[in-house]
């Protein structure tokens, strides 16, 4: 009976030739449970390299979790402190939220200009200004050691006044910053 189907016996058939084929069936098996194993553990090492974990504590309990950037919280610095957990061999570094710069108080010394233009042909400079003066805007081109114009907008003493004529002018469809100089 040579060449018997799937499920039926063959008297014929040797024994070495069934521990063949149950070594091949468990050597493929390994083989399987092997690459599975490597990848599962890779995943896990990759995960925690990509999302690190943090030590967060809060008043007197400690939580940890996974972090990400994508989410941001905005704390006080007196209500947490938070630990970076790096691997074994670096140390353990402690993140302080950073304080914001307040805003440097008007400086008496400092003049204010609205910058509607900054243009390497002097023509450029000149059409700006033109348009400015049309629309009921004194302005000035000054040109600079550079070669390039810039065309400003009034003289201010304070940053308020400045902002008040730069939002006319932009209102009134320029593009403009404030400039100041000691």
């Amino acid at each position: 009976m040579r060449g018997a189907r799937f499920g039926e016996t063959n008297q014929e058939s040797d024994p070495k030739d069934n521990l063949a084929l149950l070594k091949n069936l468990i050597g493929i098996f390994l083989v399987v449970v092997l690459l599975v194993s490597a990848f599962w553990l890779s995943f896990l090492v990759g995960q925690r390299m990509l999302i690190p974990v943090t030590k967060t504590v809060v008043a007197e309990g400690t939580v940890e979790m996974p972090t990400s950037e994508a989410l941001l919280i905005s704390v006080t610095e007196e209500a947490i402190q938070t630990e970076v957990l790096l691997p074994k061999e670096e140390e353990v570094r402690t993140v302080k939220p950073v304080k914001r710069e307040e805003p440097k108080p008007e400086t008496p010394n400092l003049v204010y200009k609205v910058q509607t233009g900054f243009f390497r042909q002097f023509d450029n400079a000149k059409a700006l200004s033109q348009k400015l003066q049309d629309k009921g805007f004194s302005n000035t081109i000054e040109e600079l050691s550079t070669g390039f114009y810039r065309v400003q907008v009034g003289e201010f003493d304070s940053r308020k006044d400045a902002q008040n004529v730069l939002d006319q002018v932009q209102k009134n469809g320029f593009e403009a910053i404030i400039v100041y100089r000691d």
